[in-house]
């Protein structure tokens, strides 16, 4: 499991359920805040399904967007980006799952390939 990816997909889920919420379609949400946030659909679209987009920014949201997003979601930046109490400990366990199953191999071989584990 990549942890990133995972991230990636929980924040692109909670803004896509927002912008539902809204009753509104990622073009019209665009241009609803094209005043207060640089993105159109196609990075809303990528943001929302959980895919970066290295070549243009290695990070997942920009600055502007992650105060944006949190901001309309009336979080501070903490809580949008990894949840309340309750999240942070699904996220602590899934990661304690994954070193515990992703763990070194008891050959010591360094070259023994990792299998990848997903809950």
């Amino acid at each position: 499991m990549n942890l990133e990816k995972m991230m990636d997909h929980m924040i692109g889920d909670k803004i896509r359920k927002l912008r539902k919420t809204l009753g509104l379609t990622q073009e019209r949400f665009c241009e609803k805040y094209e005043n207060k946030v640089s993105i159109d659909k196609y990075r809303l679209s990528a943001i929302e399904n959980g895919r970066r987009e290295k070549n243009k920014n290695p990070h997942y949201l920009t600055k502007d967007q992650l105060i944006f997003f949190s901001d309309l979601m009336n979080e501070d930046i903490t809580t949008f980006m990894y949840g309340d109490t309750q999240r942070k400990h699904q996220l602590i366990k899934v990661m304690l799952l994954n070193i515990f199953m992703n763990g070194t191999t008891e050959s010591g071989h360094t070259m023994d390939p990792k299998v990848e584990q997903t809950p």
